[in-house]
């Protein structure tokens, strides 16, 4: 079984890679996107195999979708933004933000570590 991914600022030239590298890999499996400027209800794989939702709002996307793995490459607030989202949902995050500082990634480890998402 795959692993689910969303993808998390797939309209950014990083989310664009890592949308091309999801379509290569059989052991992963895109099942959404997420990108601020998402026009459309879905979005084309780059490899022509198929659709996926495509949304401008994480929760919802999240909640539907139930993936194993969000991929962010969006900008520092819109990160901080999604952690909480994505720990209330269960979702494990691979974030490959810049400009993070370092009490930032402390934060996101504790709220990914203490299940204590309301903070």
């Amino acid at each position: 079984m795959a692993i689910a991914v969303v993808v998390y600022g797939a309209g950014g030239k990083m989310g664009s890679e890592v949308l091309n590298a999801l379509c290569r890999d059989p052991e992963l499996e895109a099942v959404a996107a997420v990108d601020s400027r998402a026009q459309d209800s879905s979005l084309s794989l780059p490899d022509g195999s198929g659709q996926i939702p495509y949304s401008r709002q994480l929760e919802p996307v999240l909640s539907q979708c139930r993936p194993d793995v969000l991929v962010d490459f969006t900008v520092r607030d819109s990160t901080l933004a999604a952690v909480p989202v994505a720990a209330q949902c269960g979702v494990n995050l691979v974030i490959g933000t810049s400009g993070l500082s370092h009490e930032d990634i402390t934060e996101i480890e504790r709220l990914c570590t203490s299940g204590d998402v309301g903070a």
